[in-house]
């Protein structure tokens, strides 16, 4: 079969060409037109959209800081208030009149039997209270 082959195309000839004019033959290449205005406009198009993602991933990242330091900010609330909390309860207790007197008497005070007011005008010492008007104008005076 291939000697078949070999035979049928040197026994026969393709006669098929064409004259085809000196002028014809040689045409300078040129390129197809394109509409650039067309791919200026998809270019652009392409640009604004991602431009778009772009500021969306970079909204999305500034809400997942912003959510971190708020989380830190609430525990860092929760740490100063029960901190707040402690205080006021130690202050309660430091301010209780019954500490105040033991811490009196420890160090050798006793209660007063009869109050005593020194007058600063006379220098003298009474055991009554005197007029609430005279004490102000002595202590005006000083």
């Amino acid at each position: 079969m291939l000697a078949r082959k070999i035979n049928y195309y040197e026994e026969h000839e393709y006669t098929g060409y064409e004259k085809i004019d000196a002028q014809e033959q040689i045409r300078p290449y040129t390129r197809p037109v394109c509409n650039t205005s067309l791919r200026r406009q998809v270019a652009t198009l392409v640009l604004v959209v991602l431009s778009f993602a772009f500021l969306m991933v970079m909204r999305s990242d500034v809400y997942i800081q912003k959510s971190y330091e708020l989380g830190a900010l609430q525990r860092e609330e929760a740490v100063v208030v029960k901190n707040n909390e402690h205080l006021q309860v130690r202050m309660a207790a430091l301010k209780a009149p019954e500490r105040i007197t033991t811490l009196a008497r420890g160090l050798g005070m006793v209660n007063a039997d009869k109050n005593m007011y020194v007058s600063a005008a006379a220098g003298k010492t009474a055991p009554v209270a005197p007029d609430v008007d005279k004490t102000r104008t002595a202590m005006k005076k000083d």
